[in-house]
């Protein structure tokens, strides 16, 4: 069976340091989520998000949130650029 790519694009009325910080805390992003997580705020630190779906650790940090997790789950979970 062939898949197909989806790509979506969402616009927050939110600045990016607002949207980092909720994303890389636990409590806010399980919160908004509805799900269990655990976040390290640190390069190479471990993450779990969705009850444990998803998990791998973090590569890079930057001041407009470009981090790639790298992940071992059935879908690729990628958290790419906030402008």
């Amino acid at each position: 069976m062939k898949t197909k790519t989806i790509k979506q694009t969402v616009t927050f009325a939110a600045t990016p340091e607002k949207i980092y910080h909720l994303i890389m805390d636990s409590k806010k992003h399980s919160a908004f989520t509805g799900s269990k997580v655990t976040m390290s705020t640190k390069v190479n630190g471990k993450f779990s998000v969705f009850d444990g779906y998803c998990h791998g650790y973090n590569i890079n940090f930057s001041l407009f949130i470009r981090f790639s997790p790298l992940t071992n789950s059935e879908t690729s979970l990628k958290f790419g650029h906030i402008y």
